[in-house]
């Protein structure tokens, strides 16, 4: 239904998106370690577009620019390249990709970004016994 969310003069009531202007933050700045050289910060800036973006519902398969993003990664860190059978799903939890995965929208074969219960599902078949803790949260 998000495509149809897209059209002009469409009000959706679809998914209880709070509207924008509701929003309290503006913009986001901070600093985060270099990956590079953990001695070293980088800063880091959010504007209100990218909040807007990043605060709402989106695509189930992810904010098309970070899902884009992690391609880029992809290909930078591993030489992996789009289009050579595999896909990449993100997530905001266990939860959310364990369902994902279970009900198809992202397919065991496309599972190469594995997130820490995601791996379960890439590794165990429906019908598999699995042995875990007690209690146990995933």
């Amino acid at each position: 239904m998000l495509p149809l969310e897209q059209r002009p003069g469409v009000i959706s009531l679809l998914a209880g998106k709070p509207h924008s202007s509701t929003f309290p933050i503006t913009s986001l700045n901070f600093t985060v370690r270099d990956p590079a050289d953990p001695n070293s910060e980088l800063p880091v800036q959010l504007s209100q577009e990218e909040l807007e973006l990043g605060l709402q519902y989106g695509p189930t398969v992810g904010i098309p620019a970070l899902v884009d993003w992690f391609y880029g990664l992809q290909d930078v860190a591993h030489g992996r390249k789009v289009g050579e059978g595999w896909n990449i799903s993100v997530g905001n939890g266990s939860q959310d990709l364990i369902y994902k995965v279970s009900r198809g929208d992202m397919p065991r074969k496309f599972i190469r970004l594995i997130f820490p219960c995601q791996a379960v599902t890439a590794l165990v078949n429906p019908g598999d016994a699995v042995f875990v803790e007690a209690p146990v949260y995933a």
